[in-house]
């Protein structure tokens, strides 16, 4: 994973195939956010050079090796996992945010320095907008800042203009699960 903890979704691909949804889930007890990356512009004709990182080129020898091909809607989600970084100086929060120095970045000019915090109250997970000049909003509705907001898996959180879903283990494994194909 990239540092604030990025991942496309299919980086996903091996350890689903690798393992049950209760394994996975075990293996991942947090909740994740995904994101949709913004549409390339449509109508222009251009060239585009594509890279591939080691992590896609292992995945692409993966699925050859398996005989499964990957539908290509996999490529246009990121994944943020819901957890502290290493180095995180808040150690009662998950800190989001666009500098490198938060638990999850959102690469978006839009998305504050410091945007929000994740915490955890008595089993629930809340969300607490940081003073940010654009606002967050759960499924439309726009948080007060440092007022301390329930959050639910399959919320739509937005941050800026960065809109993600909250979601299970067990949901990103049925995502993944669900663009995976095997070969005839």
């Amino acid at each position: 994973m990239l540092h604030g903890g990025m991942a496309r979704l299919y980086e996903f691909v091996i350890p689903v195939r690798k393992q049950t949804r209760q394994e996975f889930a075990k293996a991942n007890p947090h909740l994740f956010l995904l994101m949709q990356r913004p549409e390339q512009e449509k109508g222009t004709w251009t060239f585009k050079t594509l890279t591939l990182s080691m992590k896609g080129a292992k995945i692409a020898k993966f699925a050859a090796d398996e005989d499964i091909r990957l539908l290509p809607e996999i490529a246009e989600f990121d994944v943020f996992p819901v957890v502290k970084a290493a180095d995180s100086p808040w150690p009662e929060r998950i800190s989001v945010g666009r500098a490198r120095n938060n638990d999850i970045v959102l690469p978006d000019s839009s998305v504050s320095k410091l945007h929000a915090h994740f915490i955890t109250e008595n089993d629930r997970y809340c969300v607490v907008d940081a003073n940010s000049h654009n606002g967050t909003t759960i499924n439309e509705h726009k948080l007060e800042s440092g007022k301390v907001t329930d959050v639910n898996v399959g919320d739509c959180i937005t941050f800026g203009r960065s809109m993600v879903r909250l979601l299970l283990a067990t949901d990103l494994y049925d995502l993944v699960a669900k663009h995976v194909e095997e070969k005839q």
